[in-house]
């Protein structure tokens, strides 16, 4: 949660995988968390995308409007770098099952 580049670095090895279709994450804020994670882990999805454009990315946001990092603000950051977003940790997991069907159908 302090220091975001070793796990992003595994993001990208993961995405990178052609055997992997969906890269599940999740994003903790609160006041020792970094100060802008979804922006630097936003920027690893988006080095990943360029050699493997088909992996989807999906997670969620755990913290709150209160937090120093702004709950909508870095949810609003990892959608932009086309990240499926879900409102909770649980939801994202049931959405990464989805695609993860679809993609072996």
């Amino acid at each position: 949660m302090i220091d975001p580049e070793p796990r992003n670095a595994r993001l990208i090895q993961e995405a990178e995988d052609s055997k992997k279709a969906v890269v599940l994450f999740d994003v903790v804020l609160e006041l020792g968390s970094h100060e802008n994670p979804a922006g630097v882990e936003a920027r690893a999805f988006e080095r990943a995308l360029v050699s493997s454009p088909d992996v989807l990315f999906v997670g969620s946001v755990t913290g709150t409007g209160g937090d120093p990092q702004d709950l909508k603000t870095q949810r609003d950051r990892l959608a932009e770098a086309e990240a499926l977003v879900a409102d909770a940790h649980v939801e994202a997991c049931l959405s990464a099952a989805a695609a993860l069907k679809e993609f072996v159908e």
